[in-house]
């Protein structure tokens, strides 16, 4: 199972570097990417990946600041156009979104978090094109996650159950999120 996981991984993030950062950089300062998910035997990408969360890591464009990034990828034929943040695991272990509310608790203590989550829809690992992403500022999600009645979804394969946001609904109450389709153009 592990080795799965850790496929997974390398597959999202060689499809993120591929397809979604080319087309979002420029958007959200531009810079550079570098994956936490591909370097999981260096301690402190494990660190920040396990506990506040950081899939990558942008470094800014004038190279004098670094941002946390939480990223979700899937593969599919259409895409779904909504953020998805695991609510409960049936093994009982903690979640996504368990996780970065603590972490959002903590910041006035000096806790570090991914300040964009970014969600994106790629039509076939290794190869495949993007077909939408969408990017917030993580505050803002779990916040309006958090403050809203926002419904869960259970995964059929796993039994796992998620908040699903949808960007059109989301987009209704927020300034602080932008989506994007393959070619760049910014979608409402």
């Amino acid at each position: 199972m592990r080795a799965v996981v850790q496929h997974d991984m390398n597959d999202a993030a060689y499809d993120f570097q591929r397809v979604v950062w080319p087309v979002i950089a420029d958007n959200i300062g531009g810079g550079q990417f570098y994956s936490t998910e591909q370097y999981r035997s260096d301690p402190i990408a494990q660190l920040l990946d396990m506990y506040a969360g950081i899939d990558g890591i942008q470094l800014s464009a004038n190279q004098i600041a670094i941002r946390g990034l939480a990223i979700r990828l899937q593969w599919c034929h259409k895409p779904y156009n909504t953020f998805t943040v695991r609510h409960t695991r049936t093994s009982g272990t903690r979640t996504e979104y368990e996780k970065r509310i603590a972490g959002l608790n903590a910041v006035r203590h000096g806790a570090i978090y991914p300040y964009f989550t970014i969600q994106a829809y790629v039509t076939k690992r290794r190869v495949g094109h993007l077909l939408s992403v969408a990017v917030t500022t993580t505050k803002t999600l779990y916040s309006y996650i958090a403050d809203n009645n926002i419904q869960t979804r259970t995964n059929n394969d796993d039994g796992n159950e998620f908040f699903y946001v949808p960007w059109t609904e989301y987009m209704k109450h927020t300034i602080s999120c932008s989506v994007f389709d393959e070619n760049g153009e910014t979608h409402a």
